[in-house]
């Protein structure tokens, strides 16, 4: 009995150790944008940022960030360039309204109080935001436009919003 409730206690330690990490397919990130002037899009480019890498507007990039969704731990990790970094909604202090920017991070940097690494989730074409009723959005951060989240709506904006497009991609790196 001992040996038993052993063996299903080291194997039960086990499956938490090594889990199964299921996924959609690679994609390519790029942006689109609406207003009440038209539409824009383009791609990303990754830029240091305060705890990784933020993603800056390109109208070209030559090398897109691409991620793949972890279902099993909820979070979008990048496959290209920084292989294994995940996405993190990051909080900027005394910003109103509240602000959050996108930012690639090795997932052992220990994050201010408030980030969230789960809240990018998959839609339709791209991915959205479950922190709540805010926009996604291009802010200003030592002079390089970034995409962030806010929490105000589009009419806020000036009827601005910006959204994260999916595009399949088999890119190695």
């Amino acid at each position: 009995m001992f040996k038993q409730v052993r063996s299903a206690i080291l194997l039960s330690a086990l499956a938490v150790a090594v889990p199964v990490v299921r996924a959609q397919s690679t994609v390519a990130l790029s942006w689109n944008s609406t207003s009440p002037y038209g539409q824009s899009n383009g791609d990303f480019t990754l830029v240091q940022g305060t705890y990784g890498y933020a993603m800056a507007f390109t109208a070209d990039s030559s090398s897109s960030p691409t991620a793949t969704y972890s279902e099993e731990f909820g979070s979008l990790v990048q496959h290209c360039p920084e292989i294994g970094y995940i996405a993190a909604l990051i909080p900027q202090s005394g910003v109103i309204p509240e602000t959050y920017i996108l930012e690639w991070v090795d997932p052992t940097i220990t994050l201010p109080e408030g980030s969230s690494t789960n809240s990018l989730v998959p839609a339709p074409g791209g991915f959205v935001s479950t922190l709540g009723t805010g926009i996604f959005k291009g802010i200003e951060v030592d002079n390089t436009g970034v995409f962030a989240w806010v929490n105000e709506t589009s009419a806020q904006d000036g009827g601005v919003q910006y959204w994260i497009v999916t595009t399949p991609d088999s890119t190695t790196c």
